[in-house]
């Protein structure tokens, strides 16, 4: 048990009560099933997100690229609201696509590269690009988030978020999204961005898939993409859902016997989804395959257990949830409590803590509301040793 005593690392409005984040032999609340669909269109579209220093990054990424890939590309970079971007002319120079600023919404083509126009969101949506102007005065806008959630929504599994050299925290909760949906995301190594922020932040997740210098991602989301099958219309013969499913389970027994974590009451389909993106990012072909690999890998058994764990959370997540236990469960709890006695909160699956930090806020503001003098004391336990690192440090963009 490792309680948060840091002052300095906990949001201020949980000083005056502890939050205590612990490893927990409970595994999260059953996970969500999402469709298999894997979105509306049959080719890749990858997210790019950059900002302070993008240009030059988009540059050395694109010029590094294999042409005719049948992927598409969809740029999301910070501009200046009220001038032209020439960013689809530079990038041009880059490629042998074709590249075009976004003008109006447009069905998205392989083998093209769109870019986000000034003062706007650019978004995915059943095949098409979508345009929504930034509301004026303009809000902290975070494009790049809306693009990665989007792509999410849409594309599910399919989904691919890249983040580049930026100076914020834009990209980090939508590439949460992707991998919620399953998808799979990268970001520049920090010590080749011009401006690290954005790629420590989302590094700083524990969910980027690959961390790497520009030259080096085109060849590794190619090899991803050849070695899935969510791209491929024709399948090959592969074994029945029997046999799969039998080879899954030695694949659940084998994380559950060296340390990977017991996910014998987890739905299968996405333990198979799953399994097979774990696989697809090792470039192997076969569960008999990946059976191998794992038997002789132990960081591979923990990479696997960490992915079937949906550590996927954001501050306030449900908000009619949220309403409904400030208005109707808290008061009746408080109503119950003795004089003196403690408010005890366990928070399971606390993942990376935004539930407990969020659950400590509505808390202290039910109570100030109340003019209540009641103690709290939050506990929230995880099996993730790294998503709980993060919960403790309380620190978040």
């Amino acid at each position: 048990m490792a309680q948060a005593d840091d002052k300095k690392s906990e949001p201020d409005a949980l000083q005056s009560n502890k939050a205590t984040f612990i490893e927990s032999g409970l595994p999260d609340a059953q996970l969500t099933e999402h469709s298999a669909d894997g979105g509306s269109i049959a080719f890749p579209v990858i997210g790019v997100g950059a900002s302070a220093g993008g240009v030059e990054a988009l540059q050395r990424l694109f010029k590094s690229l294999p042409p005719a890939q049948g992927i598409a590309y969809i740029i999301v970079v910070h501009l200046a609201p009220m001038q032209p971007s020439q960013l689809a002319g530079i990038l041009a120079k880059s490629t042998s696509m074709t590249v075009m600023q976004a003008i109006s919404d447009m069905v998205v083509e392989p083998n093209t590269v769109y870019i986000i126009p000034p003062n706007h969101y650019l978004t995915f949506d059943s095949g098409f690009l979508r345009l929504e102007q930034m509301p004026q005065p303009r809000p902290l806008s975070k494009p790049i988030d809306r693009l990665f959630i989007s792509l999410a929504d849409d594309l599910q599994e399919r989904a691919i978020g890249i983040v580049l050299t930026g100076a914020d925290h834009d990209g980090t909760i939508g590439l949460k999204a992707i991998k919620e949906a399953g998808g799979m995301v990268m970001a520049q190594l920090p010590e080749t961005a011009q401006h690290p922020s954005m790629p420590e932040s989302a590094i700083h997740t524990g969910l980027v898939d690959h961390v790497l210098p520009l030259e080096e991602m085109g060849k590794t989301f190619i090899q991803y993409i050849e070695k899935s099958d969510l791209w491929q219309l024709e399948l090959p013969a592969t074994p029945t859902e029997a046999d799969e499913a039998l080879t899954l389970k030695t694949i659940i027994m084998l994380l559950c016997t060296r340390g990977g974590g017991d996910f014998r009451g987890y739905k299968e389909g996405m333990l198979m989804r799953r399994t097979k993106r774990r696989m697809a990012l090792q470039g192997l072909t076969s569960l008999e395959a990946y059976v191998s690999y794992l038997q002789e890998a132990p960081s591979e058994v923990r990479a696997l257990g960490t992915d079937f764990l949906i550590k996927v959370t954001e501050f306030f997540r449900e908000p009619p949830a949220w309403q409904a236990l400030e208005q109707q469960v808290l008061p009746r709890i408080i109503e119950a409590l003795a004089p003196g006695e403690p408010l005890r909160i366990w928070v399971a699956g606390c993942s990376t803590g935004e539930e407990a930090y969020s659950m400590g806020i509505t808390l202290l503001e039910f109570l100030k509301k109340g003019g209540l003098s009641i103690k709290l004391n939050i506990i929230g336990s995880d099996l993730d040793p790294t998503s709980l690192e993060i919960a403790r440090a309380g620190s978040y963009p």
